[in-house]
């Protein structure tokens, strides 16, 4: 099997807990901090080893791809102002990492937005990274599901343990333990109720993939919400061949909603030790 050298970021969707302002900004493009949250997932992909990035959006301009590629009059500007510390700041990431981009003019599910990425995968294992997804992580999750993929040669899916009453709002997955953090998939179900498993083992954002996957998408009809869910097609993967599941190691923060991009500024804001002091103090202020 091959290295996993692409990536898909899916983005088409409405954003619709971010409203209003995903009104006019799609949600992968809404700040934490002074980086919009698929800044977050390029740099994870890229400190993966990845090399080519399909984003997958629902903007027939390329707003998202936009980001990435080099603006040539503004960096002219920052140097006549002499400000090389805002340089800097800009996108930089190496020649190596190509960008795509394809058009999924309405959401119908993650299931559906990664088969709109095929032609561009084509037949190579791939990554799905989920940009709301935020993962702060040593290694990052990425690098840590392909260095299974590696051994195993078979998909892998990154879960996290989740409280029981969370466990309807997630894909959920049933596995033997087989070495450390690894669990062999026996079942996956889309957003069970409490009553259909004892698992409390919850799939997260990203994820690494056999080509075979497309096939089981075509296959795979309409399930909540009418739409077209991975989960279900990583159902039918399974009866075909193994898969399996990582607890990852890293800090994990939801940014697709309000209060969770809240949480995501503050814990990156609290890193920078420059304003980690005067956070504290702001908010023992609130508090006290």
């Amino acid at each position: 099997m091959k290295k996993v050298k692409k990536a898909i970021i899916p983005a088409a969707g409405r954003g619709t807990r971010l409203l209003p302002i995903t009104k006019i900004v799609c949600k992968e493009l809404v700040p934490i901090l002074d980086r919009p949250t698929v800044d977050y997932a390029v740099s994870e992909i890229q400190a993966s080893g990845m090399t080519h990035i399909v984003f997958v959006t629902s903007d027939k301009e390329g707003a998202i791809k936009n980001y990435f590629l080099e603006d040539s009059t503004l960096k002219q500007y920052l140097e006549e102002k002499n400000r090389l510390d805002l340089i800097e700041l800009l996108p930089n990431y190496t020649p190596s990492l190509s960008f795509d981009s394809v058009h999924q003019p309405l959401p119908s599910g993650l299931g559906a937005a990664v088969l709109q990425a095929q032609s561009a995968i084509g037949e190579e294992p791939f990554a799905v990274t989920l940009g709301d997804d935020i993962i702060d992580a040593q290694v990052p999750v990425l690098k840590q599901l392909t260095n299974v993929f590696d051994d195993k040669k078979h998909s892998v899916i990154s879960v996290m343990e989740v409280s029981q009453a969370q466990v309807p709002m997630y894909g959920i997955v049933e596995g033997e333990l087989i070495g450390d953090r690894l669990y062999k998939i026996n079942r996956v179900i889309e957003k069970p109720s409490p009553h259909q498993t004892k698992s409390r083992l919850a799939i997260i954002g990203r994820y690494i993939f056999t080509p075979n996957l497309f096939e089981c998408l075509k296959q795979t009809p309409k399930g909540k919400g009418g739409e077209i869910q991975l989960t279900d097609a990583v159902a039918l993967l399974l009866q075909n061949e193994p898969i399996y599941a990582y607890k990852f190691k890293g800090t994990r923060i939801d940014a697709g909603d309000k209060l969770g991009l809240l949480k995501a500024h503050l814990y990156f804001g609290a890193k920078e030790l420059k304003w980690k002091k005067e956070l504290k103090t702001f908010f023992d202020s609130l508090y006290s």
